[in-house]
């Protein structure tokens, strides 16, 4: 009877990581390739995701004009986290801490909600809300012990009309564009890749 219970938990595992990385492999269909290009193309070490690419046929209006996203997180080790660094050229590139970031509330233009922006030396960066979530940070941005590294920010229209975010902010040099980078903790032996566009 165990050697049942066994089979099935295996099943079961694989078919939650077939669904995972069929899932994952068509997040990245959604983007463009260049966008992308800095995450991992393999799951080993992911343990969690979140995305979003609105649809011009979903149908659902909430949906529309709220930009897209990805970010993974990895559990890595010291040695990983190096290499990363190293591969993807970070140690070239200015570090962002948590004091230097500030984030303003901009307002929607249905006037009903409000979202926050958060912007760096270089440009926009992420607020990281589901990754707070989940990794239980109850700050309004990521923890101390995490440093971004920007990889690279730029202003435009980089989505259909549909997709792209529309509110009063105050940052208007940024009203549309795109940012990509990862955010880095060796505490925590993590890594966030990103990539939003608004």
């Amino acid at each position: 009877m165990s050697h049942y219970f066994l089979m099935l938990g295996n099943l079961v595992v694989l078919l939650v990581n077939c669904v995972q990385v069929e899932s994952r492999d068509r997040v990245f269909k959604n983007f463009d390739q260049e966008l992308v290009s800095h995450f991992p193309r393999n799951e080993k070490g992911m343990i969690y995701w979140s995305t979003f690419y609105p649809s011009a046929n979903s149908g659902f209006s909430d949906m529309m004009n709220a930009g897209a996203f990805t970010k993974h997180t990895y559990q890595f080790t010291q040695e990983e986290i190096s290499e990363t660094i190293l591969a993807l050229g970070l140690d070239t590139i200015p570090r962002i801490i948590h004091s230097d970031v500030r984030c303003i509330e901009c307002q929607n233009d249905d006037n009903k909600e409000s979202s926050i922006k958060c912007l760096g030396e270089r440009g926009p960066i992420p607020t990281f809300y589901h990754e707070r979530q989940n990794l239980k940070i109850e700050s309004k941005f990521l923890s101390d012990d995490f440093v971004l590294y920007l990889i690279d920010a730029k202003e435009g229209i980089y989505l259909p009309e549909y997709a792209l975010i529309k509110d009063k902010c105050p940052i208007e040099r940024w009203a549309h564009g795109y940012s990509r980078g990862i955010a880095i903790s060796n505490e925590r032996k993590l890594a966030i890749f990103w990539l939003e566009i608004w």
